[in-house]
């Protein structure tokens, strides 16, 4: 049993739990238990009236062996009363509540009160397809140098109904992407990720970063483990106006603080903040035209580089990504804008018989 000391009241149900022996390389073999128990890490506040729904999709797993840690940042709408009519009696696990924290505090308090090295992401409003804990189990025990898996998503209104979303909505798999671009922004579905406990505890475990908790989280567990999105569909991602992500109109400053905040990692190859920023304004993927200098193509080259020998991959790891080279593309042609030459770099082109 967990026993927590605070201020108020804090809510700890008993249950049975088997941990599970955690790793902390990339290249480490992990654990080959076939039947790995996992925690679903959920924290509530003023869920309803989705939160019934959140939980009986949890129940309804083909996966069984899985408990809940749930957390209630002092709801009032009756998500308390919710989560105790279905935990312990329906889901194995705890309730943690009379007690507020922001969600990035929360997450990595139950991180730290796990007992098992799979842990499972979802949030009160959102809805996991039956078998999106075995895909995903199978998943991380064949590929044991993957540290987080995410999946493909639909995302849905407060009826319930699935909306167009586009490719907004629609994850990368490949590990090299992955973990270049996280650099500038989430390449994962928050609610849809499983990682492996013991690898977000050596990253130093979510942080409280408004809105960004989950991204920021990410870009430091880039140099750590491998990473990648099934190709499955696993979850029912619901938007709506009081959603946390639903009121963002525009994810830039929050990936501008989750950059600024992670400054001195984002390239290996530059220590100094300042510049580090500089150069990430310059290549946001989203935001290609801001002016650029001739050391930001060979710092960003260099950056790929250096991450690639970071993280023991080839040196063309990252400089092989769709992102990279639009990025490097993009540079050189802004610096050919700035310094007047671009239309005799094409006329040049064009003689040679290049587009």
């Amino acid at each position: 049993m967990i026993c927590v000391q605070c201020k108020n009241v804090l809510v700890a149900v008993t249950m049975t739990v088997h941990e599970d022996t955690p790793g902390s390389q990339e290249n480490k073999a992990w654990p080959s238990t076939q039947n790995p128990t996992v925690t679903w890490l959920l924290s509530v506040k003023n869920s309803m009236p989705f939160l019934p729904e959140t939980l009986a999709s949890i129940e309804r797993q083909t996966y069984k062996n899985h408990q809940v840690l749930a957390w209630d940042d002092c709801s009032t709408d009756g998500s308390l009363e919710e989560l105790q009519r279905w935990i312990p009696n329906r889901l194995p696990g705890k309730i943690f509540a009379h007690q507020s924290k922001t969600l990035g505090a929360s997450l990595a308090f139950l991180v730290e009160q796990a007992s098992t090295e799979l842990c499972a992401r979802i949030d009160g409003d959102d809805v996991n397809l039956p078998t999106r804990l075995e895909k995903q189990v199978s998943f991380l025990l064949g590929q044991p140098h993957i540290g987080i898996a995410g999946g493909q998503i639909s995302v849905i209104n407060e009826n319930g109904e699935i909306q167009d979303a586009g490719h907004w909505w629609t994850y990368a798999t490949a590990d090299a992407l992955l973990r270049w671009r996280s650099r500038w922004q989430s390449q994962f579905c928050h609610p849809a990720v499983m990682f492996r406990r013991s690898i977000v505890l050596e990253a130093g475990n979510y942080r409280d970063v408004k809105a960004a908790e989950d991204s920021d989280l990410w870009l430091r567990l880039c140099e750590r483990t491998g990473m990648a999105n099934m190709t499955d569909k696993i979850l029912h991602y619901r938007r709506s106006r009081s959603s946390t992500t639903g009121k963002v109109v525009e994810f830039l400053p929050y990936e501008r603080e989750t950059a600024l905040r992670n400054a001195t990692i984002l390239f290996p190859n530059i220590s100094a903040p300042q510049r580090a920023m500089e150069l990430w304004e310059a290549t946001h993927p989203l935001y290609l035209s801001n002016p650029s200098r001739f050391r930001d193509l060979f710092e960003l080259k260099g950056a790929a580089i250096a991450l690639a020998k970071k993280v023991g991959k080839d040196r063309n790891y990252f400089l092989n990504t769709a992102t990279f080279q639009e990025q490097y593309e993009s540079l050189k042609i802004r610096f050919y804008e700035r310094q007047g030459v671009l239309s005799l770099r094409k006329s040049w082109h064009r003689l040679l018989g290049r587009a």
